[in-house]
């Protein structure tokens, strides 16, 4: 994209600040092919360099890989800018895999040997630090919090019909997003709420799949039972959900401006399914609320034959603003990729290309299992070497 000045390269991406900034000199004598426009002269040898490189972070804006502008001075031209997305792996790792600075420096190196460049972190519902002085090792590379960040007793329950829940809950999705602020993360990873009932029926359909009872009538009927108790009590449950994101959406718009991800669930009686999903996203707009792809959570849900795993993809691909990656075998999750049965291939053509990725799996992972998962999905073109 080629525009007159860095005013108009903000202008034209969003509101955006500078993180870096260096001085390149005359190091680049000519542009490379690829950046020469039809409209224009080349350049004669000596005639062009690029005097000065930016990066900025235009995460607040949806756009979850690295912007940078470079400003060209052609002989008797003038100086113009192009932008673009910097290409790169765009991968993070939840901290609740990583739950000391030793673990956080052990991964940081086997990032680098595996995919190249320096790893993002997502702060876990398990991070207790508010402070980025707290947190050194991290500082500057965190793109994402999970709430509850810092770590509260309970997770928040927007669908919660009792006005104290709500109230703990507000409280601490403030929190996260303040959190977010403070460490310069762009995205709030949120859980929106859950229906308060007996989940007995839920305990049992998933003992027997581990029993490998899933062809039997018994199965079959407590699945049944089971959807028509949650289609009887949902409805409070989703009225109050809507309502708490809306508070929030207007919070974070007028306060802190990060992004918000809805984040399908793992378990059945919890929010959202796909078409309560649906209702919630039409409360804002793409860049700044959307939807949180948990890939372990759709595959279990779908090998308890309770949601198809690719209505999640079809249906809110173009919405889908992270991803949370994990394998699966059967439906024990947050293992690490080559673990279990996903077919990170067949997801990768569903992923946006701004799409924020996240490691979020268990904390018995060896550096070196992280470190050959992060092989798995470079081939499954999931991430891209650098």
């Amino acid at each position: 994209l080629r525009l007159g000045g860095l005013d108009q390269v903000v202008a034209h991406i969003g509101r955006s600040r500078v993180v870096e900034h260096e001085v390149a000199g005359a190091e680049r004598e000519t542009r490379p092919e690829q950046e020469q426009r039809p409209d224009e002269e080349r350049a004669e040898p000596g005639g062009t360099s690029v005097h000065t490189a930016l990066l900025l972070d235009c995460r607040d804006r949806g756009v979850m890989g690295t912007v940078y502008a470079l400003r060209f001075s052609p002989v008797n031209r003038g100086d113009f800018w192009y932008a673009g997305v910097m290409p790169g792996p765009r991968i993070a790792c939840s901290t609740v895999s990583l739950r000391s600075v030793e673990a956080i420096a052990a991964y940081q190196s086997a990032y680098r040997d595996a995919v190249g460049g320096e790893p993002l972190f997502e702060l876990s519902y398990e991070w207790e630090m508010d402070s980025p002085a707290q947190a050194p090792g991290i500082r500057g590379a965190v793109v994402s919090v999970h709430a509850p960040c810092p770590r509260s007793a309970f997770f928040p329950n927007l669908g919660s019909r009792d006005p104290s829940v709500l109230r703990a809950s507000f409280e601490d999705i403030r929190r996260s997003a303040e959190t977010a602020a403070a460490f310069g993360a762009g995205l709030v990873v949120l859980h929106p709420g859950s229906i308060v009932c007996d989940r007995s029926k839920d305990n049992m359909l998933r003992k027997l799949y581990e029993q490998g009872k899933k062809q039997t009538p018994e199965f079959a009927r407590i699945k049944v039972e089971m959807i028509e108790q949650r289609k009887q009590l949902v409805s409070p449950h989703m009225v109050q959900v809507m309502k708490s994101l809306q508070e929030i959406l207007e919070y974070n718009a007028n306060c802190k401006g990060v992004a918000v991800a809805l984040e399908n669930r793992y378990r059945f009686f919890d929010l959202p399914l796909p078409d309560e999903l649906e209702e919630m996203l039409a409360l804002g707009d793409g860049n700044a609320f959307g939807f949180q792809y948990d890939i372990g959570h759709a595959v279990a849900l779908d090998e308890l034959g309770l949601v198809r795993h690719e209505e999640w993809l079809e249906r809110f691909g173009t919405r889908m603003i992270g991803v949370h990656i994990h394998d699966v075998r059967g439906i024990t999750d947050h293992l690490v990729p080559g673990q279990g049965s996903v077919n990170y291939g067949k997801i990768a053509d569903y992923l946006p290309d701004n799409c924020l990725k996240t490691l979020e799996i268990g904390p018995q992972a060896t550096i070196k299992e992280i470190a050959n998962g992060l092989d798995l999905l470079t081939s499954a073109g999931i991430i891209n070497r650098l």
